[in-house]
């Protein structure tokens, strides 16, 4: 889940930027208010918490990164607008924290008695993400504009979706070997 901590962390860090120029030139406090949009995340981390043990945690981090992917997708197409920027929160924010309940649910299961150690590693990397994503992502939004962000987003989960489609695909012949 590191990828969608980058690709999140990149969104956020460059999101008030982006809002704060035209055509939005929305105020601080005003490009503030995204942050309830936001509350979409809860919904998508209850859902899947609900779900990961009837579908597995493999289909709802898939379905997670799709929906980060859908959502950088909509800020390519409709960044310039509020109604785009919206959408896309709503997509990313569902598809990260939906995809993190089963990220966990798979790391708990390594070592049952040492949730806590592998809780911290989870997200100690997953700030490290977050915090390489802050820093590139302002790096590329510098550059290239929210285009190049939004860009820059869906490299990142594509990544991330073939990454978990390899270890996913390798887990199933190991399982059947």
């Amino acid at each position: 889940m590191v990828y969608g901590s980058v690709a999140f962390n990149a969104l956020w860090a460059t999101l008030a930027i982006h809002v704060g120029e035209a055509p939005f030139n929305y105020s601080v406090q005003q490009a503030g208010m995204f942050g309830i949009i936001a509350l979409a995340g809860t919904i998508g981390a209850k859902v899947s918490g609900r779900l990961v043990n009837k579908y597995g945690a493999s289909k709802l981090i898939t379905v997670g990164l799709l929906f980060i992917l859908s959502g950088f997708a909509v800020f390519a197409l409709w960044g310039d607008t509020l109604t785009g920027m919206i959408i896309g929160i709503v997509l990313v924010d569902l598809g990260v924290f939906g995809s993190q309940i089963p990220n966990q649910v798979r790391i708990f299961s390594i070592d049952p008695k040492a949730q806590s150690r592998m809780n911290a590693i989870y997200m100690l990397c997953y700030y490290i993400g977050g915090a390489i994503g802050s820093a590139v992502g302002v790096s590329v939004m510098s550059a290239y504009g929210w285009i190049g962000l939004s860009f820059f987003g869906l490299v990142v989960v594509l990544l991330a979706l073939i990454y978990h489609a390899i270890k996913s695909k390798k887990q199933v012949v190991t399982a059947v070997a």
